[in-house]
Parts: C-alpha cells; sequence; structure tokens
C-alpha cells in the first residue's frame, strides 16, 4: 500500500470524528450552565412563583346581615366567586420538590363561607375527621373550642396541607374562616394567615 492511500484511510475517519467532538462540547457545555442555573430548595428556602390577579385593598366589609369586616394578608389576591363570600390567595405559589427533576406549587388561600351545617367548631372537627374522601392522615395540631389547627394529605392532590380554622356565630347564621397551605411552607406562611382570620369582626 502507497503513501496516498495510507494518508487516505486516516483522513476519513478524522473528517467524522471532528464535527462529533465539537457537538459533543457544545451540548456539553451547554447542560452544565442548564443545571447550574437550577435553584436549590435546599439551599434558597421555599421558592415561589408569582400568580397574576388583583390585590385585596383595605379591609374586605360583608355588608349583608349579619355583616363583618376581614383583614386579608398585605398583597394577597382577591379570589372572591359568586359561589363565595370572600376567597384570598398569596401572590406567590409555594413550590414543593418532589424528586430531583420535578416540583409541585400551590397556592395559599384562605376562604369565608357560611355554613348552617355545623353547630360549632367541635361538631366540624368531627365531620372532617370522618371525611376519608377529603383527606388523609388526618392530624390535630390543637383546638382550642373557636380555632382548629390540622394537618393532612390532600386526597385531591396528594400534597401534605397545614390547615387552621376559626369559627364565628351571630345572629343564628355561623361563619368558617380557613387558611391553608402547603405544610412545607408554613413557617413562611402560618404567621399572616394565622393573624388575618384572628381580624375578622361582626359590625
Amino acid at each position: 500500500m502507497d503513501r496516498t492511500n495510507q494518508k487516505g484511510i486516516i483522513f476519513i475517519p478524522l473528517f467524522f470524528l471532528v464535527p462529533l467532538f465539537i457537538v459533543g462540547a457544545y451540548f456539553g457545555a451547554k447542560f452544565l450552565a442548564t443545571s447550574r442555573a437550577k435553584p436549590d430548595p435546599a439551599l434558597r428556602g421555599t421558592p415561589t412563583t408569582k400568580v397574576e390577579g388583583t390585590p385585596q385593598v383595605g379591609p374586605f366589609i360583608y355588608r349583608s346581615e349579619p355583616s363583618f369586616g376581614f383583614l386579608a394578608p398585605s398583597s394577597w389576591l382577591n379570589r372572591t366567586s359568586a359561589s363565595e363570600i370572600a376567597a384570598f390567595g398569596a401572590p406567590e405559589e409555594d413550590i414543593e420538590r418532589v424528586d430531583e427533576k420535578q416540583m409541585y406549587s400551590v397556592q395559599a388561600v384562605i376562604t369565608i363561607r357560611a355554613t348552617d351545617s355545623y353547630k360549632n367548631l367541635e361538631d366540624f372537627a368531627s365531620e372532617v375527621k370522618a371525611s376519608g374522601s377529603r383527606l388523609k392522615d388526618y392530624q390535630l395540631i390543637n383546638f382550642t373550642g373557636r380555632t382548629l389547627e390540622t394537618k393532612y394529605k390532600s386526597s385531591k392532590d396528594g400534597r401534605i396541607k397545614h390547615e387552621l380554622d376559626y369559627f364565628f356565630f351571630k345572629d343564628g347564621v355561623s361563619f368558617l374562616v380557613s387558611g391553608i397551605a402547603l405544610n412545607s411552607a408554613w413557617d413562611k406562611r402560618g404567621g399572616e394567615i394565622r393573624s388575618s382570620l384572628a381580624s375578622f369582626k361582626f359590625k
């Protein structure tokens, strides 16, 4: 075999290998850059994602009888619909990491609803505890007769939720005021939810 053929044999593999090295280096660098850009919740605390909506300005006033006033947490969004007395959502969703590739986002909420189904908060607590369709792994954290604090796994999305309920009664009408957030975000949301629910006052 002469030198011309030998050079031809060497040239052909290099012709194919060089572009492969270039493409591999490009995507390798891109992968590293993307991986480093991902936030680590363990290092940065509970990450959040913003939610669009109209912030509640000033106290919420319910003008039907019995009338009441309620102060939603600062910057929370008014989510009230025709079927609710009042509903408010946090301006940012709380994110919980499922594994290395998946994260789950949930918006903390506060709702106010009139109910004739319960005589008192203890009656409500008993029915909730017995309702396997609504929640699983129910845990009672605190019960004072006026406030009920629980933790459970939601059957709707499988996330562990932390809930605080207040019960108010006047002129034959009862109101249940509830605040719910991811249990993993309760350290962040619990204080403002507790203060907001305690602001409920009849006029």
